[in-house]
C-alpha cells in the first residue's frame, strides 16, 4: 500500500517548488495543469467530483455560472497554481499576496473542476478557493476529513488560514 501510495504522489511531487527566503518566509507552490470547462454549473462539477460529502449550501443557487467567471461557455486547458504560504493569514492578505505575484484567486468551479481531476489530491492537502463566496461568505473547502472521506465544505471568508490550508490561484 505504502509503494502504491508514493507512485500516486509522484507525479503531483514533481510539480513541486519552494520560494522564498528563511523558515517563515517560506512559499510552497504545487503546478497542475487542468481542463476547466466554464460552462458547467457548479451542480455538475459536483458530480463529475463524487465527493463523499458536499455541504447543501453550495448549489448553482449559491454559485452562479457568472459567479467571478467571465469565461462562460468556454474550455480553457490551465496551469492550477496551489499555494501554501506556511503562516496564518486572512483571505484579504492572501488575495494581496497573490496580486503581487500576478495571480488571482480561484472560483468555486474552478476548485471543483480540480478536486475532480485530481481526487487524491484532497486527500494529502486542504484547498481553498478565495475567488467566489456564498451569499453567507462561505468560500470553498476540499479536504479529508478523520474518516478519509472527501469533502466539498464552505468554511466562512472572515475566518482566517492556518498553514495547513494550501489556496488555489491562477494566472489569466
Amino acid at each position: 500500500m505504502k509503494k502504491f501510495m508514493i507512485i500516486a504522489i509522484l507525479p503531483i511531487a514533481l510539480l513541486f517548488s519552494s520560494c522564498g527566503g528563511g523558515k517563515g518566509n517560506q512559499i510552497d507552490e504545487l503546478w497542475m495543469p487542468v481542463t476547466i470547462d466554464y460552462s458547467k454549473s457548479i451542480d455538475e462539477l459536483i458530480a463529475e467530483g463524487f465527493y463523499d460529502y458536499v455541504n447543501s449550501d453550495i448549489s448553482i443557487s449559491n454559485f452562479t455560472a457568472k459567479d467571478g467567471d467571465d469565461k462562460i461557455d468556454t474550455i480553457i486547458e490551465r496551469t492550477a497554481i496551489l499555494i501554501n504560504f506556511n503562516r496564518r493569514m486572512s483571505s484579504e492578505d492572501i488575495i494581496a499576496q497573490m496580486a503581487l505575484r500576478g495571480l488571482r484567486p480561484a472560483t468555486a468551479r474552478e476548485l471543483l473542476k480540480l478536486g475532480a481531476r485530481y481526487p487524491k489530491l484532497q486527500r494529502e492537502i486542504s484547498v481553498i478557493a478565495l475567488g467566489s463566496k456564498s451569499p453567507t461568505s462561505g468560500v470553498l473547502a476540499l479536504w479529508e476529513n478523520a474518516f478519509g472521506s472527501r469533502n466539498a465544505n464552505l468554511w466562512h471568508w472572515s475566518d482566517g488560514w492556518s498553514s495547513s490550508y494550501w489556496v488555489l490561484a491562477f494566472r489569466d
